[in-house]
């Protein structure tokens, strides 16, 4: 699989048919925030298909989008299966230097993981385990290309909020795009089913935890010094104030 034929492919298909992408993206984005997710699944469905349709060369409609509401129940639970593992590895990010690089790590799996799922839902009619499985046994067996893959469509993504603020909105599509198009390619590909044994499933359950527990101690002692130095700038602001009959405010930056 050449990943840069993909990547180079979206670009031309997003060119060619940049109207209704954006379109569809915009409503799509929408609908997701106003429900606040819970309508993500239907979307991001309708948004694939679209994008499969355009590269099959037929012609891409609107109403694509609108058009997989069916599915709500089963994209729902892989979105929440999504947001806990997130809220997870977030916890265990506050870890100083590891939890950085363990999340740097695992957001590009999370997130080619989660479109194949829901790839593999709205085209094959999977159910959510069996689509998960599925997900997880293509990313198995090409692991280092698609992470790659993954963390450059994520980049691309989000390129547009860093240089226009509000520009993701050019950008998003595209991601959308080059995540449909690596589906179609992965679907098509027979691959070997990703099991592991129980003594690594134990080893992984326990370092989880580990890491989970350190994560949660981290945040709870950035929290609690924050608090102190809030308080203490207080103290000092009070005594300051007395001492030169002014107003005195200390302010306290992160460092």
């Amino acid at each position: 699989m050449e990943l840069r034929k993909i990547i180079q492919q979206s670009f031309d298909l997003y060119l060619k048919n940049f109207g209704i992408l954006l379109l569809a993206s915009l409503i799509a984005g929408a609908i997701s925030f106003v429900s606040l997710g819970i309508l993500a699944g239907p979307m991001i469905s309708g948004l694939l298909v679209l994008g499969m349709k355009i590269n099959r060369g037929e012609k891409g409609e609107l109403m694509e989008i609108f058009s997989h509401f069916h599915l709500f129940l089963p994209t729902l639970m892989v979105t929440l299966l999504l947001w806990g593992t997130l809220f997870v590895f977030h916890i265990i990010g506050t870890i100083p230097l590891i939890g950085w690089i363990i999340k740097l790590a695992v957001s590009p799996v999370l997130t080619i993981v989660y479109f194949l799922t829901i790839g593999f839902i709205a085209d094959q009619k999977m159910r959510p385990l069996d689509a998960l499985q599925r997900s997880v046994d293509c990313f198995a067996a090409e692991p280092l290309k698609l992470w790659i893959y993954s963390l450059v469509i994520m980049f691309l993504g989000s390129i547009g909020s860093i240089i226009f603020i509000v520009g993701i909105i050019l950008t998003m599509p595209l991601a959308m795009l080059g995540m449909s198009l690596v589906y179609q390619q992965l679907s098509l590909k027979e691959t070997p089913l990703f099991k592991l044994d129980k003594q690594m499933l134990q080893i992984a359950g326990i370092s989880l935890a580990v890491l989970l527990v350190i994560g949660v101690v981290s945040m709870i002692f950035g929290m609690s010094r924050n608090s102190s130095r809030n308080r203490g700038a207080g103290l000092a602001s009070k005594i300051l104030s007395g001492a030169t009959g002014q107003k005195v405010k200390i302010g306290i930056t992160n460092e």
